[in-house]
């Protein structure tokens, strides 16, 4: 089980964020667990700035509050996104990430509670992912805990070679945090707002079976 009460989620490296979303109403109660949390996208001009720190957005939301995981299992997110008609994501387009992809949404998977710099300690689920200004209507992103459908940090998939088996592996082994990201372009988790209009992000459902 994956909790969904609103305080057992965190907004991480997102700034200009809260800690945590909003619970979304109206909720229901089931044992320790909420139907569903909430939050706005920042507005943010990331184009016309190279002072990222400044600048306002969402790039992780995830929790620890979850039963071991296990290898074959599928990691299931049921959400959707109000969104004004003139609505604009923005992520951070520029010479710097000169990939095409628009803003979107993965899953996310984190070996241990504290965010490491090695390249098999923090996952995401590829090529399975949603843009953001299609999900106007329920979306369902349902990703099996298999190496060939999450690559690591450095883009590599998770069936690539044997380190980056035995890798993933060990981060659904050894996980301490699950969630997704925001990102856009080049980058998968690097952050995405608004700079025109308004959206907000509801998560009705994130398990695991």
């Amino acid at each position: 089980m994956i909790s969904m009460k609103p305080t057992d989620w965190n907004i991480r490296f997102s700034p200009g964020m809260p800690k945590h979303p909003q619970a979304y109403g109206p909720v229901v109660q089931r044992s320790d667990t909420l139907s569903g949390w909430q939050f706005d996208f920042p507005f943010s001009l990331h184009s016309v700035s190279n002072k990222r720190a400044k600048l306002k957005s969402v790039n992780y939301v995830t929790t620890s509050k979850f039963d071991k995981l296990h290898l074959g299992q599928v990691l299931r997110a049921t959400f959707h996104i109000v969104m004004s008609p003139d609505v604009y994501f923005e992520y951070g387009a520029g010479p710097n990430n000169p990939c095409p992809r628009a803003a979107n949404y993965r899953l996310y998977l984190q070996k241990g509670k504290s965010l490491s710099d090695n390249a098999n300690t923090r996952w995401w689920s590829n090529p399975i992912s949603q843009d953001l200004i299609s999900a106007g209507e329920e979306v369902l992103l349902a990703v099996p805990l298999e190496p060939d459908n999450w690559s690591n940090i450095w883009g590599h998939m998770g069936d690539e070679d044997n380190e980056t088996i035995k890798g993933f592996f060990d981060a659904v082994a050894k996980a301490g945090a699950v969630g997704g990201t925001f990102g856009g372009g080049c980058f998968f988790g690097h952050g995405a707002g608004v700079s025109k209009g308004s959206a907000q992000f509801i998560m009705t459902e994130y398990r695991v079976d």
